[in-house]
């Protein structure tokens, strides 16, 4: 719609002199914000050594869990069980920081033998938040 020559343009409102463009705008937003992706607080795995399914020639040093977010190492833990599900080492079930805050290690024994092994673990980010997880891997010489 254009203005006769001489007379302003006259924008349109929508209800009580508020401006459709400002009505738009404001319904844009709302559904940008709606349609945005969740923020997920939580510590979730992100890398594993040994890897999950890994078949390893020999028995490796330790293990070292990477995950998304910050940890309370003193909440978090790692746990390897054996085939039959005995932890191969209960009283190093507790695990170490890692090189920063969202690592986790654990030594292993240097005698491990072939075998299917099982690492558990739980993960305490600094929010408070717990997230667990496990998975496999084998030694096969």
């Amino acid at each position: 719609m254009s203005a006769a020559p001489g007379r302003p343009r006259q924008e349109r409102t929508a209800g009580e002199g508020t401006p459709v463009s400002a009505v738009l705008l404001a319904a844009l937003g709302m559904l940008a914000a709606m349609a945005a992706p969740p923020v997920w607080a939580h510590a979730h795995l992100g890398q594993a050594s040994p890897a999950s399914g890994a078949r390893l020639q020999q028995a490796p040093e330790q293990v070292v869990l990477r995950f998304t977010e910050p940890l309370e190492a003193a909440f978090s833990a790692i746990e390897v069980s054996d085939a039959q599900g005995h932890p191969i080492d209960p009283a190093s079930a507790k695990a170490a920081p890692g090189r920063d805050a969202r690592e986790l290690r654990l030594a292993l024994p240097a005698s491990l033998p072939a075998g299917r092994y099982t690492v558990k673990w739980k993960a305490t980010s600094v929010d408070t938040h717990t997230t667990t997880g496990r998975y496999d891997f084998t030694i096969a010489p």
